[in-house]
C-alpha cells in the first residue's frame, strides 16, 4: 500500500517507535527514508555558527545511523538524509516534492495550551500534509 515513507527522526524514544512502526509497515518492494531536521542555530552568524552547525550535522547523522541500524535490525534497508530549516515545514517539502505515500512522526505530547500556543511539529504536519500521516505516540 505504501511504496513511499518518510520517517523523521530526532533521537527520542518517539522516533524510535516510529522507526518501528515503518519497519513494520513497509512492504519488501517500500523504499523507507529516515530524515533529521536541523535547526538553524539560534545564535548570531558569527566564527562560532559555522562550528555550531557542524555539530549539528554530526549530531544528526549520529541520529540518523542508529535509526538506520534499528531498521536494518527489523529487515528494513533505510535511506537516510539530513536536511536544514524548520522541522515540520522541510517534512512537508520534501515528502511533496519526492511524492512519498506516508509521513510518520512521533507526537511530542504536548499539554493541550503549550500545543495551542506553539504548535507541535506533529500536528503542524498533519494539518498541513497533501499525504497520509502517523502520528506515533
Amino acid at each position: 500500500m505504501f511504496q513511499k515513507i518518510l520517517v523523521a527522526v530526532d533521537g527520542s524514544p518517539l522516533s524510535e517507535k516510529a522507526v518501528k512502526a515503518a519497519s513494520s509497515i513497509a512492504k519488501p518492494a517500500s523504499k523507507v527514508t529516515l530524515m533529521h531536521v536541523v535547526i538553524n542555530p539560534p545564535i548570531p552568524y558569527t566564527e562560532g555558527y559555522l562550528e555550531v552547525e557542524r555539530q549539528l550535522h554530526t549530531y544528526g547523522e549520529e541520529i540518523l545511523n542508529r535509526s538506520k541500524e534499528l531498521a536494518k535490525s527489523l529487515g528494513v534497508d533505510a535511506d537516510t538524509r539530513v536536511e536544514v530549516g524548520d522541522i515540520a515545514e522541510e517534512i512537508l517539502r520534501i515528502a511533496d516534492a519526492e511524492n512519498y505515500d506516508l509521513v510518520i512522526v512521533g507526537s511530542r505530547g504536548l499539554s493541550r495550551v503549550k500545543s495551542f500556543l506553539i504548535g507541535s511539529v506533529s500536528s503542524r504536519v498533519a494539518r498541513y500534509s497533501t499525504r497520509s500521516v502517523l502520528i506515533i505516540r
